[in-house]
């Protein structure tokens, strides 16, 4: 799905972009990369290719784009950089580069220099009010006499004064005020929601000051000026034309069109306040003639038992709110914050969170892919685990594990504690990052401490940049298993439950991943399944053996393994390619697809396509369930991959917690804290929307007819407080 203007695109994509050192011109790009302008300097004099390449295509000029180092960029040109290079991985520019993180002087330079422009950069130099920008824009072999009249319209003559002169020196003429007017209740009949069948995309429309504004989830709201009674044209970024169709007085859908791409729009409501949107009025909420749990579940490690985020027979809540305390059983607030998931044992549940000791809490949700640094991670921190009653929610205990500056730095929309904890009952296991894996007992005594290295989970184009780490431990047979796939040294090991000592350590020739492994045993043989880049393998888990592994997997991998119907699951959502494998245990050696196969002996099917990013699917009944970061939902027969639908949940700026089923239902939590619960089979019925009130990044725990909600600063449990719902 093409976005609506390339701006954007650039947003999107340029925000993972940076260098993977692997030639001779290593230590060029490493200066090129650190800024250091002298040792560039030299390298150049002695006569070191300008234009060197990392492994992903990564220039010394895009790296001084994407940081802003003027000096840098214009020395690196001086000397023959291509300034229009384009890395081998994303088809980014320097430009694009430089425009994501808005760096109007090094755009001037890149302008100046000659580089292939876009028109929005008129737009964007007016609006920052950048006198060079606009003059190298105005000088630019780009430039039209149709763009120099739309930067003079979209100037503002109180703010942009210098700039509106530079304009109409280079020949830009003001229309005429009112050349085209729209009546409001034409304007009006286009004000409502569209959707984009094929992506299950909505694009929402409203009317303002003679002009009507558009905005697809996850992206900046535009304006559009009418050129017509049908046709409206951006304001921002020229060339995005909206096209409305009108039939016997009423709206029946619109065409949106950029640089030749059409879409196509089917008109659903009438404004925003439609009943479409209204989740009571989609469907009633269900009752449930039997609430009572017969056997209450343990929920031992991320998406409980097996991994499989399935909780039959628990009787989670279909309707409650955070926010009024309906359905709210206790609410305790957690100090700091973490995205680790909650786990529970019995009446006990876990949760480890960090704590900054300024007080400071950092943290952007939300769908956008630029990366910023966390300013945090000078500060001390408290690394904390947490005992609550599942009954009441009080505080059991609470032991700090560690304190002291963070090791690594963290994303935005990171944690520094993003590891869900593991269980046996009588050990917990805590994953606190480059901080270590520490162990105690249910009642809270330290039992053993291990530091594990430096896990620096960062981004594979750039080792400069740092994320956090995610992956999660799990336990298997008296062994505590994590999967480090890190920027150095990536490994798989294992340590003894009780004592901590390393059992088996093996290392992996792998980039970054943030997926946690999975244990599963079919006729006899366990196989310990890890989600990579390089590679999907399988291992033995008593001593780290490789028993098989599959080749051809997305360049991020978050997901875990899951089986259901005597299948493995791997899913990836990193484009371009996402792919999601539906494996039969049991392969030995290299079980890949040939090219252009999509089955083999031990492939049952596969596609290149559709693998959600973040999110864990799940398999339940005869469906597979993928839930992209934007909401959408498919569904899939498990057994053949065919895609039985495909719906957006339509609410929420994002998801990053994978789903969970139970008892005929599906649970989808958003990040803004709103969880969708919708009837699972082969028709999508949405049930309730559940807000909970505050940031959502974790997985829910199941269990005695309650749902345990980890939020930025507190843990529910949520559960019926009357009869049904």
């Amino acid at each position: 799905m093409r976005r609506f203007h390339s701006y954007l695109v650039a947003l999107f994509l340029i925000a993972f972009s940076g260098p993977a050192f692997a030639d001779d011109s290593k230590l060029f790009l490493e200066a090129a990369n650190k800024g250091d302008v002298a040792k560039v300097r030299k390298f150049l004099a002695s006569g070191v290719d300008v234009n060197a390449k990392t492994e992903y295509g990564g220039t010394a000029l895009a790296f001084a784009c994407d940081r802003g180092n003027v000096e840098l960029a214009k020395l690196l040109i001086e000397n023959g950089a291509d300034v229009d290079t384009k890395d081998s991985f994303y088809s980014a520019t320097p430009m694009s580069w430089a425009m994501m993180h808005g760096h109007l002087d090094i755009l001037e330079l890149l302008v100046n220099a000659g580089a292939t422009v876009e028109s929005s950069l008129l737009m964007m130099g007016i609006q920052k009010g950048h006198v060079g920008l606009v003059k190298a824009m105005i000088n630019s072999d780009s430039m039209t006499k149709e763009l120099l009249n739309k930067g003079l319209k979209s100037a503002d003559p109180d703010l942009h004064k210098e700039m509106i002169d530079l304009l109409v020196a280079a020949g830009a003429k003001q229309e005429a005020a009112g050349e085209v007017v729209v009546p409001a209740e034409t304007l009006a009949l286009y004000a409502g929601e569209y959707l984009f069948k094929q992506a299950g995309m909505k694009f929402k429309i409203r009317a303002e000051d003679g002009n009507i504004k558009g905005v697809v989830a996850g992206q900046p709201e535009i304006t559009y000026a009418p050129k017509n009674q049908t046709t409206f044209e951006s304001v921002e970024y020229p060339g995005i034309s909206l096209i409305f169709e009108v039939k016997d007085g009423k709206c029946t859908g619109m065409r949106s069109e950029q640089q030749g791409a059409n879409l196509s729009w089917e008109r659903v409501a009438a404004d925003k306040s439609a009943k479409e949107d209204s989740p009571a009025d989609v469907a009633p909420v269900l009752d449930d003639a039997d609430i009572t749990v017969k056997e209450p579940m343990n929920w031992p490690r991320f998406r409980g038992p097996g991994g499989s985020g399935v909780a039959d027979g628990q009787h989670p809540p279909i309707q409650w709110n955070g926010e009024t305390g309906q359905n709210v059983r206790w609410k305790t607030k957690v100090p700091g914050f973490g995205h680790a998931s909650p786990i529970l044992w019995g009446d006990r549940i876990f949760v480890t969170t960090a704590v900054n000791k300024t007080g400071k809490e950092e943290l952007k949700h939300g769908l956008y892919g630029d990366f910023v640094y966390a300013e945090d991670y000078e500060d001390t921190h408290s690394w904390q685990v947490f005992c609550l009653s599942r009954k009441t929610g009080e505080v059991l205990w609470s032991r700090v594990a560690h304190e002291g500056t963070p090791r690594i730095k963290r994303h935005t929309k990171s944690s520094h504690s993003d590891s869900t904890p593991v269980t046996d009952g009588k050990h917990v296991v805590a994953c606190l990052g480059s901080e270590g894996l520490f162990c105690y007992d249910v009642e809270g005594n330290l039992l053993w401490k291990k530091d594990v290295g430096l896990l620096d989970a960062g981004w594979f184009y750039d080792p400069e940049y740092q994320f956090g780490f995610g992956s999660s431990p799990i336990i298997y047979n008296g062994l505590v298993i994590l999967q480090a796939d890190i920027q150095e040294t990536p490994f798989l090991a294992a340590y003894e439950l009780e004592t901590g000592k390393t059992a088996w350590k093996v290392s992996r020739d792998e980039i970054c991943s943030w997926s946690s492994p999975n244990i599963f045993e079919v006729n006899g043989r366990a196989e310990l399944v890890t989600n990579g880049t390089k590679a999907i393998r399988a291992h033995d888990p008593m001593t780290g053996k490789e028993l098989w592994r599959l080749v051809g997997n997305s360049e991020v991998c978050v997901p875990t393994p899951i089986m259901g119907h005597g299948l493995i699951y791997i899913t990836s959502g990193y484009r371009p390619f996402n792919p999601i494998y539906a494996i039969r245990p049991g392969g030995n050696g290299d079980i890949s697809l040939p090219d252009g196969e999509s089955t083999n002996d031990f492939v049952q099917w596969s596609m290149r396509r559709g693998g959600p990013y973040m999110q864990t699917p799940v398999v339940y009944g005869d469906h597979l369930y993928t839930c992209a970061d934007n909401g959408i939902l498919a569904c899939y027969d498990a057994k053949t991959g065919k895609r039985v639908y495909r719906q957006r949940l339509g609410v929420g700026r994002g998801y990053t917690a994978s789903a969970l089923a139970a008892d005929g239902r599906l649970y989808f939590t958003g990040e803004d804290g709103d969880i969708v619960v919708a009837k699972a089979g082969p028709e999508y019925q949405l049930l309730s929307v559940n807000p909970m009130g505050e940031v959502c990044m974790s997985t829910p725990a199941i269990s005695d007819g309650m749902m345990i909600v980890r939020t930025q600063h507190h843990v529910f449990g949520v559960g019926r407080t009357q009869a049904t719902d």
